[in-house]
């Protein structure tokens, strides 16, 4: 697929117009410069961005979009789409940024993003995706953001995604998540960790106050119980702390005193016991 020409990928999408839009309209036509189609831009003679969003569209993402080996960006986001994500995504193997938030897609998660090799930014988030989160996404090792928030996704965070070493921002609240692995405190650029609003249980990790990096870090509205340990307060860098509607239960360690950065912290609906002041 990779020798293919513009000519076949305007083929492909006048093929899958219809079934994209749904019954709506996209104004790509043979009479009209592929330049002037709607959301798609070109780059050395192939499609390379495919971008839909916010659009009164209804329809169904098409599998022969894997066949558009030049794409490097795929958005389709908030424009209805509903049914499953297809596998075919993963014969993408130049995308760099993956997009299908604010849809109303269902199934599971497919384990061939995984072979996405060059994606640095993958969002699904807010749609009806259910199962597990594949392990194989542990191998998206260029990757930067990850989101999957609000859907319907179960069981333990896959312990592959400790091996995503570049990641920056890391979103998977809203689901019905069970456990936290050991795996992710090798996340050292780690900046933003959003696992509010799951199941998760246990006690809430020490080796979080490994990474360093980290500035906002939800763990609010779970099952998480015991002590809030200490090491937290070596988060220098941290802005925003909640912890909120969890069975914690002990004194809130006077070690967070030490996080001068903290603009915001949520502890409220758990059985604390309050010995320190915030400074902001």
């Amino acid at each position: 697929m990779a020798n293919r020409s513009l000519a076949e990928d305007k083929e492909t999408l006048l093929a899958i117009k219809d079934k994209l839009a749904g019954e709506s309209k996209l104004n790509w036509s043979l009479k009209l410069p592929i330049d002037e189609w709607e959301g798609v831009k070109v780059v050395s003679k192939r499609v390379a961005e495919l971008t839909l969003k916010n659009k009164d569209l209804a329809g169904t993402i098409p599998p022969e979009l894997g066949m558009l080996s030049g794409l490097t960006h795929l958005t389709l986001s908030g424009i209805n789409l509903c049914g499953e994500i297809p596998t075919e995504l993963g014969l993408l193997s130049s995308l760099k940024k993956l997009n299908l938030r604010n849809n109303k897609l269902d199934g599971s998660v497919p384990p061939e993003l995984g072979n996405l090799s060059s994606l640095e930014w993958i969002s699904l988030y807010n749609n009806r995706l259910t199962g597990t989160i594949p392990s194989t996404l542990g191998s998206l090792t260029k990757v930067k953001v990850l989101s999957l928030k609000i859907n319907r996704l179960e069981g333990p965070i896959p312990v592959e995604l400790g091996n995503l070493h570049e990641l920056k921002e890391l979103h998977l609240s809203t689901n019905r998540l069970t456990a936290i692995p050991d795996e992710l405190s090798k996340l050292s650029r780690l900046q933003r960790l959003q696992l509010h609003d799951n199941q998760l249980m246990g006690e809430i990790p020490a080796w979080l106050g490994s990474l360093s990096a980290l500035r906002r870090l939800y763990l609010g509205q779970n099952r998480l119980k015991g002590t809030i340990p200490p090491e937290l307060g070596k988060l220098s860098k941290l802005r925003r702390l909640s912890l909120h509607n969890n069975r914690l239960t002990g004194p809130v360690p006077p070690e967070l005193g030490n996080l001068k950065r903290l603009q915001h912290v949520s502890l409220y609906n758990n059985d604390l016991e309050y010995k320190i002041r915030f400074s902001f």
